[in-house]
């Protein structure tokens, strides 16, 4: 399934999910990993030091095993390089789907409809 195809089923299931109202967790989650195929898609294909990257799994095999970040860290940088306008959202989005099904299993009152927000905002800005 490429990028984008799979950024629109988890945006379709976070739509499920918002609309069921008891997964709040799951809204944020799908939001962000719909985010995440986005932006991969969007700025891949890439060159860097001259070499091309036709996906984000050939571009971090090549990034020296002592600086790698998680590959999470890595889209949140190449997000912020590549697409500043609108890489706080991604972050948030990021963080909140982190502490959401990782740390607090909790989602604060709203978040659920901000991640959505985001999500909608991360989607338009867009250009493939």
């Amino acid at each position: 399934m490429s990028n984008k195809l799979h950024a629109r089923h988890n945006r379709d299931a976070c739509d499920e999910l918002l609309r069921a109202t008891a997964y709040k967790d799951w809204v944020v989650t799908t939001a962000f990993y719909s985010s995440l195929h986005f932006v991969q898609h969007e700025i891949f294909p890439l060159v860097v030091a001259g070499q091309s990257h036709d996906t984000f799994e050939s571009y971090y095999r090549n990034i020296p095993r002592g600086t790698r970040r998680s590959k999470h860290s890595e889209t949140v940088k190449l997000v912020h390089d590549h697409i500043p306008n609108i890489s706080w959202r991604y972050k948030w989005l990021h963080d909140e789907c982190m502490s959401a099904r990782y740390r607090k299993y909790r989602v604060k009152a709203g978040f659920d409809v901000i991640a959505r927000t985001y999500l909608r905002e991360i989607e338009a800005a867009m250009n493939k």
